[in-house]
């Protein structure tokens, strides 16, 4: 029997020694998702019910918390049993800093009063986590003065105080469950070695190998049916486009889905995309609970009828592909750089290649921006968005995280307000506020005063 599952847990990885078997095994209850246990509750097969019936039965277990494959018929994933302890009994107390720019106390004499009540020593500068970080709490206290909480964190490489505001609690342990350290096997031989583990206690456990292939058999059409790839995704618009941006809504906060800045951000930032019938976004629901998301990517209608999706945010890296994917299934272009660049050198739904100049219409008064990835450049004259300077226009740069924007001036007089007429080459002057242009000599209507007869020519 020791050495059946030796074989099921070395399938697809050597990542566990025989010795470090024998050392680990306990008795743990055996765990399912719930995707896993909605898979089998659809099989009308003996091994599927049988299976079924494991579920939190004790059982010398070193791999536990077996969870569907979505990408994969013929695999689960599972997380080590003694992981899996570690995380559901682990006593600490942990965050996640989800602010932007500010949120923490700097190491000045200023926070010497709440540091000596923290305990903190401050030391070098404050350490500045990125959202996908883990914190662990030291102390915490509530300023007399202001009222607000702060929060001494320890996190992997470095440490300081920071505002309770700006913190989202890591407190779903059972969540982390199935999300960290997991590892992949095939699904016969994994299931065969769990029955095989359960036959010492229970005979009716006991399948022959065709069984156990017919079982096979019948789960993989199940997750092909229940794995339709792209019945996950849909668009939505207007202010369900902030909503997804909020991490309430996020599934886990992990990947770039979570990291991204302007995750959380505030609605009015948000307007350029919810008040604009050129913009929608693109999500991925989470298979486990459809109301929460695993993905997004802004999808923008052009001028010239392209539909182009922008960078893609994710839990998982690999989904990114699936975007594509449903952007292709869809004659969508997508960015063949998944990236916050403004270059958008995209591929199209026929699979070609090309470097796009980009222009969206967007109402002309917006006073607000989000970081823009690709789109960084807005007309506010015209209401033009595009990842290129407009000619001969006044823009604002859109890469700022606190719904701001750079006035960079002119592309046609680089800010010094002053040009030559496009017209008559003469002295121009240009609005710095809408980007008119007017001319000493011409006034811009092509005509001048002949110096001779006074004729306009």
């Amino acid at each position: 029997m020791l050495k059946k599952y030796i074989d099921f847990i070395t399938e697809s990885h050597d990542f566990i020694t025989e010795s470090q078997l024998i050392e680990f095994l306990l008795e743990s209850d055996v765990m399912f998702s719930d995707n896993f246990k909605k898979v089998l509750g659809k099989i009308d097969n003996p091994v599927a019910k049988k299976i079924l019936d494991l579920e939190k039965k004790d059982l010398p277990v070193v791999a536990n918390y077996f969870d569907i494959d979505m990408k994969r018929n013929d695999y689960l994933y599972f997380t080590p049993d003694r992981k899996a302890q570690e995380i559901l009994n682990d006593p600490k107390e942990l965050y996640r800093f989800v602010g932007n720019n500010g949120g923490w106390l700097t190491h000045g004499d200023a926070n010497t009063t709440i540091f000596g009540r923290l305990g903190y020593v401050p030391e070098g500068e404050v350490y500045r986590p990125l959202s996908t970080e883990v914190g662990e709490v030291v102390e915490k206290i509530v300023s007399e003065k202001s009222g607000k909480t702060w929060v001494w964190l320890k996190f992997q490489n470095g440490q300081g105080v920071y505002n309770l505001e700006k913190l989202r609690p890591v407190d779903d342990k059972h969540k982390l469950v199935w999300s960290k350290n997991r590892q992949d096997v095939r699904v016969g031989r994994s299931m065969n070695a769990l029955l095989t583990l359960a036959t010492k206690d229970d005979k009716t456990a006991k399948f022959t190998a065709r069984e156990i292939e017919i079982f096979v058999n019948l789960y993989k059409a199940q997750i092909d049916k229940f794995n339709d790839k792209f019945s996950f995704f849909t668009e939505v618009k207007g202010t369900e486009i902030y909503d997804k941006y909020q991490y309430d809504n996020y599934y886990d906060p992990s990947g770039t889905l979570s990291s991204s800045c302007m995750a959380g951000a505030d609605s009015s930032w948000l307007e350029p995309y919810t008040k604009n019938d050129t913009v929608s976004l693109v999500i991925f629901k989470a298979p486990e609970d459809d109301e929460m998301i695993i993905g997004r990517a802004l999808l923008w209608e052009c001028l010239d009828g392209k539909k182009l999706m922008d960078r893609v945010y994710t839990n998982n890296d690999s989904d990114v592909e699936l975007f594509r994917q449903y952007a292709t299934e869809n004659g969508w272009w997508y960015k063949s750089n998944n990236n916050s660049g403004s270059s958008y050198n995209g591929v199209g739904p026929e699979g070609q290649s090309e470097r796009l100049y980009v222009q969206i219409q967007l109402q002309k008064n917006h006073e607000n921006f989000p970081y823009m990835d690709t789109m960084k450049y807005y007309c506010p004259k015209t209401g033009i968005l595009s990842n290129s300077k407009p000619d001969n226009a006044y823009y604002y740069y859109c890469e700022d995280t606190d719904g701001e924007w750079s006035d960079s001036g002119c592309s046609a007089c680089n800010g010094n307000e002053t040009i030559a007429c496009p017209v008559c080459n003469g002295d121009g002057h240009i609005d710095g506020d809408e980007g008119d242009i007017t001319c000493t000599r011409c006034n811009g209507n092509e005509t001048i005063a002949c110096p001779e007869c006074e004729e306009y020519v």
